[in-house]
């Protein structure tokens, strides 16, 4: 709609943030899920949902790659 390529716009947002739209997205979806942990009693499964992850078993592998937790150890 606004006539600009899908990669141009990565690449755009990539020379203004320093990281990868997709990294960032990933990022922003991992700091929710930590708050949502910290701070509700959802289950794993529900969180992962919250975050747009549809899979709780990539979800968790997502989580503790980027923590180096898992998600149960979080909310403990």
């Amino acid at each position: 709609e606004i006539g600009l390529s899908t990669n141009y716009l990565g690449s755009l947002f990539t020379q203004q943030t320093g990281m990868r739209f997709r990294d960032y997205l990933c990022a922003a979806r991992m700091e929710r899920a930590r708050e949502l942990l910290q701070h509700t009693s959802l289950k794993v499964y529900e969180v992962a949902q919250q975050v747009g992850i549809r899979n709780a078993q990539y979800f968790s592998s997502l989580y503790q790659k980027h923590f180096g937790l898992l998600p149960g150890q979080t909310r403990r």
